[in-house]
């Protein structure tokens, strides 16, 4: 099977080329879990440890929205991120700056704590992907500064995904044993253990989140259209009763025929002042004239639309 990577790198050239001329629009985030997931799991002991700290997100649902991102983010600043927690400057915005078929790069220069003290040094975050992939849409702070702090570039979730963060600054005493090589480690980064998943609001200003394009809801129920058992028809119950996709408000195809006609009009009429779930169209408890009426606005129609059944 071809690495979906592949493809996602000549996807990003493409679009980094357009990112001067486009910015993506985000409607809500960020999030700590994405929607639906069934389980967030991390291992490792921080993005700054050796090996860094991997986030594994399963059970991801992407019809709840039109478009979901998975991004770095800043619990208190609009723009760039600050490894000690501090101020943001124009030198601690981390840039895109080097992709591969599984992973993307950040560098920069930040202030950083280290063990001499605090002091301007290289610094980079490598993220790599395993799983279904996600894909960069934009690779500018420009485009991405928002009230929601949006940082550096955005992905675009294809699927279940597990993300390896590493931060690693470069050594730069010249008495140092390791000068000019990446090292990751605690004492660079003392303020860093607190990042992640849990982090909101603590004071620190690296977290991952993930971002959203709200999905259309024509009928105005609260409900998203890749979800909504019935489209057009306000229904935020979404009662199913025969389990079938559609929504009983736009259902009064009783024999699944996918059509509604007299036999489905015989149905209800049988049923006339009782209590049968399915034949009760608008959920008040009694098959009424009000479902009767609703069975006439459908007739010779087919049953929804639902965002559930293609």
């Amino acid at each position: 099977m071809k690495n979906i990577f592949q493809n996602i790198i000549f996807t990003l050239l493409l679009l980094n080329a357009a990112a001067a001329s486009s910015a993506i629009i985000i409607d809500g985030g960020p999030t700590w879990v994405p929607p639906g997931a069934g389980t967030v799991t991390t291992t490792g002991t921080g993005p700054s440890s050796p090996g860094g700290f991997t986030y594994t997100y399963t059970g991801i649902d992407l019809s709840q929205t039109a478009n979901l991102y998975f991004g770095i983010k800043n619990d208190s600043f609009t723009s760039g991120f600050s490894t000690d927690g501090g101020n943001i400057s124009g030198s601690e915005i981390f840039r895109f700056s080097l992709a591969g078929t599984n992973f993307i790069v950040y560098t920069g220069s930040t202030i950083i704590e280290t063990y001499t003290g605090i002091r301007v040094e290289p610094t980079r975050m490598t993220l790599t992907f395993t799983g279904a992939g996600i894909m960069v849409l934009d690779a500018t702070t420009t485009a991405l500064n928002n009230a929601n702090a949006d940082v550096g570039a955005l992905w675009h979730v294809m699927g279940d995904f597990s993300v390896n963060i590493l931060m690693e600054a470069q050594v730069v005493e010249p008495a140092d044993s390791n000068f000019g090589n990446w090292e990751p480690g605690n004492f660079l980064f003392d303020r860093l253990l607190t990042t992640g998943v849990s982090a909101a609001g603590t004071g620190t200003s690296v977290d991952t989140g993930f971002y959203y394009e709200s999905a259309a809801d024509t009928d105005s129920d609260g409900v998203a259209d890749p979800v909504d058992n019935c489209t057009l028809v306000p229904n935020p119950p979404q009662r199913d009763t025969d389990s079938d996709g559609y929504g009983n408000y736009c259902d009064p195809d009783f024999d699944n025929n996918l059509i509604v006609n007299a036999a489905d009009l015989a149905f209800l009429k049988a049923r006339f002042f009782s209590a049968d779930p399915d034949a009760d169209l608008n959920g008040n408890g009694v098959v009424n004239a009000a479902d009767l009426s609703i069975l006439k606005t459908m007739f010779f129609k087919p049953p929804g639309p639902s965002g559930l059944v293609p």
